[in-house]
């Protein structure tokens, strides 16, 4: 990225240099083709979205925001810096969830991903199926999910979930998460639940979030690697699936199915409603 993009006041004509509506600016390549599609669903003017090389980089746009009018907009990942709070700024977009995973990871995108790989039609392989395994799955994590807000608000330094949920499976190949690995890394920790933390993620679920929106993303689409690749092969063969190879995956399904019936859809067109 050249040094221009650097400068709000530089980012501030882009707009006309692109000859679009609005610039918007994300943190990485990868959340470019996921914000183009929302962008392209839900606002009907030409927009240019460029990545600006990392959150900390974004950061800095987003507080250029709170000091003077700008004409860019910021497209971003909630985190659990924004999760339980609106961020204020109507042109700040965030995600429902942690992350853009957690958009992109339902039953039906990781049932057409599943069906994609192993060559099967959807009488093997149900939406059904899938959201039972996402949601008993996630189900065991509420009690580090308050840790990993906790942690993250009161910069404790700890390593909650993590990117990769690789040792708190059952196995090196099972899809499914061990209880007992979780119960005993909550008790290494040595943290205490909040009830402030616990009652904020009650609330957001009794609103209509679910445990898989709270998991961070990376630990999430992990946990979805190991079941895709479980599920392929109990359906076909063994396969060879790189983190990018499903996220590329995801995105097509996602784009395939992503309506009035996706549990995001309603948030994200209140969410693009803040753009004038």
């Amino acid at each position: 990225m050249d040094e221009l993009e650097y400068s709000p006041d530089a980012v501030d004509v882009l707009n006309q240099f692109h000859e679009v509506n609005i610039v918007v600016l994300v943190e990485g390549d990868s959340d470019i083709f996921f914000w183009k599609y929302l962008f392209e669903t839900f606002y009907e003017k030409p927009v240019k979205i460029r990545d600006v090389g990392g959150k900390p980089n974004l950061i800095k746009y987003i507080e250029e925001l709170s000091i003077t009018e700008r004409n860019y907009y910021v497209a971003m990942d909630s985190d659990y810096d924004y999760l339980f709070h609106t961020h204020g700024h109507n042109k700040v977009l965030c995600t429902l969830g942690h992350s853009i995973e957690n958009s992109l990871i339902c039953g039906h995108t990781l049932s057409q991903v599943i069906q994609s790989y192993a060559l099967v039609d959807i009488d093997n392989i149900k939406p059904d199926e899938c959201w039972s395994w996402i949601e008993e799955e996630t189900a065991k994590l509420k009690e580090l999910i308050c840790f990993e807000i906790d942690n993250n608000n009161s910069k404790h330094g700890k390593t909650v979930l993590g990117d990769n949920s690789a040792r708190h499976h059952e196995n090196s190949s099972s899809p499914l998460l061990c209880q007992q690995k979780l119960s005993e890394h909550a008790q290494n920790l040595g943290l205490e639940p909040r009830e402030e933390i616990i009652s904020n993620i009650d609330k957001e679920i009794d609103a209509g979030m679910s445990p898989k929106d709270l998991v961070r993303g990376h630990y999430l689409f992990t946990m979805c690697l190991r079941y895709i690749k479980h599920s392929v092969q109990r359906l076909r063969k063994n396969i060879s699936l790189s983190k990018d190879a499903l996220f590329g995956a995801l995105l097509v399904a996602f784009k395939l199915i992503f309506s009035e019936n996706h549990d995001h859809y309603h948030y994200y067109k209140s969410e693009f409603q803040k753009i004038n």
